[in-house]
């Protein structure tokens, strides 16, 4: 619902004024914290590249990545074909996003945070 309403990053800022959007139009948002479930998920950067074959294959090489979760927003591509491309080899896993950031296309390598408990309300409601 808040994608949708366009009202996720307003969503962000209330826990974390220094959030924002990656990109227009990309429901992804950056912050120096965790922000709290059950809203949002949360990631950390590992490293980021151009989104080329070579450069991903390195960057998942570097980080000895074998298994990827790869999320797309922004970027149109099979995610299967994708996957079989890059030949990821390593003993780690990890979440994978291609998207725009400020309206370039780029590979974010992530790992996935520990949800950050949900905030409770003055009245005891959710």
């Amino acid at each position: 619902m808040l994608i949708r309403s366009h009202l996720f990053n307003a969503a962000a800022t209330v826990h974390d004024a220094d959030a924002h959007l990656i990109s227009e139009g990309i429901a992804y948002v950056t912050s120096e914290k965790p922000l709290p479930a059950p809203g949002f998920a949360s990631y950390e950067v590992l490293a980021h590249t151009e989104i080329a074959t070579g450069a991903v294959r390195s960057m998942l090489k570097e980080h000895d990545v074998g298994k990827i979760t790869l999320k797309l927003r922004g970027v149109k591509l099979d995610p299967d074909a994708e996957t079989k491309r890059l030949k990821p080899k390593g003993k780690n896993s990890a979440f994978l996003f291609y998207t725009r950031f400020r309206g370039e296309k780029i590979a974010i390598l992530t790992r996935r945070c520990p949800p950050e408990p949900a905030l409770s309300w003055p009245n005891g409601r959710a």
